[in-house]
Formats: C-alpha cells, sequence, structure tokens
C-alpha cells in the first residue's frame, strides 16, 4: 500500500489522518492527527520485514508503561485488515534532531529519565538492546514538565540471550564473544552515550568498514581493554568461553597501543571525579561489575 498525506486508519478508539513522513529515509513511520484533535505518530510495517518486529513492540509496550518510556496509545480495530500499524505518543524532537539545530538538552534530566526507564525494563529481566540517539525523544524542552522518553522497543528481549545485539560501536564485550548478555549490555550502550555527549567522543568508533568480522573484533576488544580494563584481568567467564585464545591475541596487542586509558582520557577533558566515576561505573568489562539500578543512587545523579 502506498503511504500518502490525508490517507485514514481506523483504531479501535478512533480514526488517525496521516500528515506527513517524519523523514525520507523513515518511510514507515508518519505524523497523523488523532479522531480529537491530537498529533501522534503511526509507525507501519518497514517493507522488508514481516509483522513479528511490530507485533513484538506492540507486546513490548504493553508490557513496560512507564513516564519514561514512549506509550503505546492504539492499536488497529478489530475488523480492520489494512497494514499492520501502531499509535504512539508524538514527541517533539529525538536527541538527533536537537544536534542538528546546534541545541543540547538538559543533559543530567536526561541521562537520568534514561536510567528509570531502563529499570522498568530491566526489573522485568529484558534488555532493550538498541540505547542510541535516535531513540532518545524528548518534549517541553526548556519548562519544567519536560519530557524525556525512551522509544523503539521492536529489539527488547528477555534475558538472557546470546544472538548478536546493538551496533556494533557500541556492542558490549560479552556480546562481541557471543556470551550470554542481560541487562548490564544496555548498561554499557548508556555509559558509551554519556562520554559522547559530555566529553564529544566517540571512545570505539574505530572507522574500519573494510575489515573482515574476526579481526574488527580483535580490535574492538583491543581497545575496550587498553581503555576500561587494561589493570584488571578478562573475567573468568571470558577466559573459558570458546573465545579464550582470541583474548590471548588482544592482550599480546594491548601492549602495543597508545589508547590512553578511560579516566586519564576524561580527566584531560576536564571530566570531574563524579563524572569519571558514574562512567567507569558503566563501562566495565566485566558485566557482572556493571551498576544497573544502582546508578540511580550515584552521587552524579543525586549530587
Amino acid at each position: 500500500m502506498c503511504l500518502k498525506a490525508s490517507l485514514s486508519f481506523f483504531g479501535r478508539l478512533g480514526r488517525y489522518t496521516l500528515e506527513s513522513c517524519v523523514s525520507p529515509v523513515v518511510s514507515h513511520v508518519w505524523t497523523a492527527k488523532s479522531y480529537d484533535g491530537r498529533r501522534v505518530i503511526i509507525k507501519f510495517r518497514k517493507e522488508v520485514e514481516n509483522d513479528c518486529l511490530l507485533e513484538r513492540e506492540r507486546e513490548n509496550l504493553l508490557r513496560f508503561r512507564s513516564p519514561y518510556i514512549r506509550a503505546l496509545v492504539d492499536v488497529p480495530a478489530e475488523e480492520y485488515n489494512g497494514p499492520p500499524f501502531l499509535v504512539l505518543k508524538h514527541m517533539d524532537v529525538s536527541l538527533p534532531d536537537m544536534w542538528k539545530r546546534r541545541q543540547e538538552p538538559p543533559f543530567k534530566e536526561m541521562i537520568t529519565s534514561l536510567l528509570r526507564a531502563l529499570n522498568v525494563i530491566h526489573t522485568r529481566n529484558y534488555v532493550h538492546t538498541d540505547i542510541e540517539p535516535r531513540n532518545i525523544l524528548l518534549s517541553k524542552v526548556g519548562m519544567p514538565n519536560m519530557e524525556v522518553k525512551l522509544a523503539d522497543f521492536e529489539n527488547v528481549f528477555e534475558a538472557p540471550n546470546n544472538f548478536p545485539i546493538q551496533p556494533l560501536a557500541v556492542r558490549s564485550p560479552e556480546v562481541w564473544l557471543s556470551l550470554p548478555w542481560g541487562p548490564s549490555a544496555d548498561i554499557w550502550n548508556l555509559g558509551l552515550l554519556f562520554v559522547r555527549i559530555r566529553f564529544q567522543a566517540l571512545l570505539l568508533d574505530l572507522k574500519c568498514p573494510d575489515i573482515d568480522e574476526f579481526r574488527r573484533k580483535i580490535m574492538y576488544l583491543t581497545k575496550m581493554k587498553r581503555l576500561f580494563g587494561l589493570n584488571n584481568p578478562w573475567p573468568d567467564a571470558f577466559l573459558q568461553s570458546d573465545c579464550a585464545n582470541d583474548l590471548k591475541l588482544v592482550d599480546s596487542l594491548v601492549a602495543q597501543t597508545k589508547t590512553p586509558s578511560m579516566a586519564s582520557f576524561l580527566a584531560a577533558r576536564n571530566g570531574t571525579e563524579v563524572e569519571i566515576d558514574f562512567a567507569t561505573q558503566m563501562l566495565q568489562i566485566d558485566p557482572a561489575k556493571r551498576w544497573t539500578a544502582e546508578l540511580l543512587s550515584h552521587r552524579w545523579v543525586t549530587g
């Protein structure tokens, strides 16, 4: 079906009329007017996917209800037989939208809101798997009632699992090693996002697209070890995995790299002791040592 402005779709609560496509590169997501005049977002199935992703997102949004998670507003009417869709709460901007406008959101409020959203998900032992800027939505920025919400729940899975997740540049070490992952994998993503925004640094952006998967993995793990774990041994679970020999290769390469530790890197960028400790607790190579819900009581959040 060809989507275009003025087309109407019927949900269980009423009719929604399409207004405009959110972006030329996101042709399956549209703004729309609801039956009562509110602006909403309608997300359709992508042409290259089956219905399971949209259905999974619906199930997850019904499972996780929070002021810090973008809400599901409506679903198709029971007699509807057109393309599947979800009606979602409209938000003013995404984080990349703000960056394009050379604006920065209130940083601590945004990170704290994301931690609260993740706490809701992690308490049920699920993992978001895709904590990145485009999935961070904001409304009423600069106002006392500013809203920050986490979006895109089509790839939220119950833990533990061990299939590949996360964009390569923010993939956690346990995922690189095909080991079981859980909620702390999201915290790794959040830690890298924290450093990216506060210090304008992409810690693991290697910019080497033309290498094979094995070499890419070794390069990422080498930089991870140098940045985050230079003075700490690999976790026992890593050493007992099928990738133990890969870690020996990484250890042999670490001594040849000149990447500074994360702590010294952030200190050189005027990071405070509290900021560096907050980042360190999120970016532990050992997933068992990464803080999760405890981060909400960290001095950086409460101070």
